[in-house]
C-alpha cells in the first residue's frame, strides 16, 4: 500500500508499495544462584529490529538490516538475617544497565523536497529545499540504575507487619542525536538544510538529556491482622519521593474474606 508521502504529493520518492524491514534478532541469558539465604541473579539480553514503516511512516529502502538496538543487563542481590523466630530482615541491591540505539534510521527517502511558505510579515518570500541523500538519523543513549532495599517482617500471633526502606538513583549517562541537517546552525531557517554526512549532537540539542539524574527515596509500612479465621484486614501506606516531580503517599486498606476454600471475598 502507499505511506504518508503519497499524502503530502510526494509518492515518486517513495518506496511504497513495498516490503517493510520487519527482521527481529534477540539473544537472552538468565542465571539464578542460590544459598542458604542468599540469592544472586544476572539478566542478559540484546534485541535487534527492523525499521518497519520508518521513522516518520515514510517506508525505507528494501533491505533487512538491524536498525534498533537495544541492550540490556542486571544484576541484583538478596540476603535474609533470620533475626528471631518471629522477626527477619531482607537486605537487596541491584544494578541494571540499558542502550538503545538508532543506526541510520531513513526519516525521508532521497530525493525528497520540504517546502517553507513566504512570511511577509519578516519579508521571507519562501523556499524549497530537496534532500538528494534524504533525510537519515541516529540516536544512541544508555541508562544506569542503582538499587537498594531493606524489608523488616514480624510475626505475631494474628499480626504480620511489614516495614520497609528503598532507594533507586537512574541516571542518563550517554545521549546523542546524529542527522544529516544542520541543526546548530545560527539562522533556523538554514538549519533544515541538508549536509552531505550525518553530524553527531550532544544530548541537549538531539532532545535527550544527558546527564539527566533522578533519586528515588521510598517508606512502606503495613499491618496484616486476622480478625477471624476467614476474616483479614490489611491496612498500610506508601511514601515515594522523587528528586524530579512531586512527591506521592499511597494509603491501602483491604478486606478479604474467605467464602470457602476455592473462593474469596476482597473489598479495597
Amino acid at each position: 500500500g502507499r505511506d504518508a508521502l503519497y499524502a503530502i504529493g510526494q509518492g515518486g520518492v517513495s518506496f511504497a508499495p513495498g516490503k517493510s524491514n520487519e527482521h527481529q534478532d534477540s539473544e537472552l541469558f538468565f542465571a539464578s544462584l542460590n544459598y542458604q539465604n542468599s540469592e544472586v541473579r544476572l539478566h542478559w539480553s540484546e534485541q535487534g529490529f527492523g525499521d518497519y514503516f520508518g521513522l516518520s511512516s515514510s517506508l525505507a529502502e528494501p533491505g533487512d538490516d538491524i536498525r534498533r538496538d537495544n541492550t540490556y543487563w542486571y544484576v541484583d542481590g538478596s540476603q535474609l538475617l533470620t533475626l528471631s523466630d518471629q522477626a527477619d530482615l531482607r537486605l537487596s541491591g541491584g544494578y541494571q544497565f540499558f542502550r538503545g540505539d538508532f543506526n541510520n534510521i531513513m526519516v525521508q527517502p532521497p530525493g525528497y523536497s520540504l517546502t517553507i511558505p513566504p512570511i511577509p510579515f519578516f519579508g521571507f518570500p519562501g523556499m524549497s529545499v530537496v534532500y538528494p541523500d534524504g533525510i537519515l538519523a541516529s540516536t544512541h543513549y544508555e541508562e544506569e540504575r542503582y538499587d537498594a532495599g531493606a524489608t523488616f517482617t514480624y510475626r505475631g500471633d494474628h499480626h504480620t507487619l511489614l516495614a520497609g526502606a528503598e532507594y533507586s538513583r537512574v541516571e542518563d549517562t550517554e545521549s546523542t542525536g546524529s542527522i544529516n541537517l544542520d541543526l546548530l546552525n545560527p539562522n533556523p531557517l538554514f538549519a533544515i538544510l541538508p549536509l552531505p554526512d550525518i553530524r553527531e549532537y550532544p544530548g541537549a540539542v538531539s532532545s535527550l538529556i544527558e546527564g539527566q539524574v533522578r533519586e528515588i527515596i521510598s517508606g512502606y509500612l503495613q499491618d496484616e491482622y486476622v480478625l477471624h479465621d476467614r476474616v483479614t484486614v490489611t491496612a498500610g501506606a506508601r511514601y515515594d519521593r522523587y528528586s524530579d516531580v512531586k512527591d506521592s503517599v499511597n494509603p491501602r486498606l483491604a478486606v478479604v474474606y474467605e467464602l470457602s476454600e476455592h473462593n474469596t471475598l476482597k473489598a479495597q
